[in-house]
């Protein structure tokens, strides 16, 4: 084989090896439709209804979840009617764990902090907080307002809620 004809397989390969990996950047990864869950679970139990979220992620998304992303919480606002689950499902390479506002005590929603809301034995309302790292977690907002939540574990993250009659 000649020298030129080797070139001309060689220009061709690193074109085509060029074109591929161009190709493979610009391909964004589809985000999976959002389907309608046809039960939810009412308080802060995972939506697969366990107490350790264990099937969570194959569990469909309600027609009320936000993504925590790798870019934040998608959507970062809502608005729902009283008594809607929300469903919050993480997408992230992070972990998440959900507390209603503020950050650290997580007060906002329910009045009591994460340290009493969260110890074992809790007999109170059902709070706005996971309490713990989670796959998802839903939550049924049983009073009108607007609710910040956060990601407990990057407390930079935030969202509103806003809950009418």
């Amino acid at each position: 084989m000649n020298a030129k004809t080797l070139w001309i397989i060689v220009a061709i390969i690193v074109v085509l090896g060029l074109g591929w990996w161009w190709y493979s950047m610009t391909q964004k990864a589809p985000i999976p439709p959002v389907e309608t869950q046809s039960g939810t679970v009412a308080g802060s139990e995972f939506a697969d209804g366990s107490k350790d979220g264990a099937a969570d992620l194959a569990a469909p998304l309600s027609a009320f979840t936000i993504r925590y992303t790798d870019q934040g919480f998608d959507p970062s606002s809502m608005t729902v009617p009283l008594g809607t689950t929300v469903t919050f499902v993480n997408q992230s390479s992070e972990e998440m764990w959900i507390a209603s506002d503020e950050h650290p005590t997580h007060t906002s929603y329910d009045g009591s902090n994460k340290d009493t809301h969260c110890a074992p034995g809790y007999a109170g309302a059902k709070p706005l907080d996971a309490c713990g790292t989670v796959s998802s977690f839903s939550f049924t907002f049983t009073k009108a307002g607007t609710w910040g939540f956060h990601n407990h574990r990057n407390e930079d993250v935030h969202g509103t809620i806003i809950v009418t009659n």
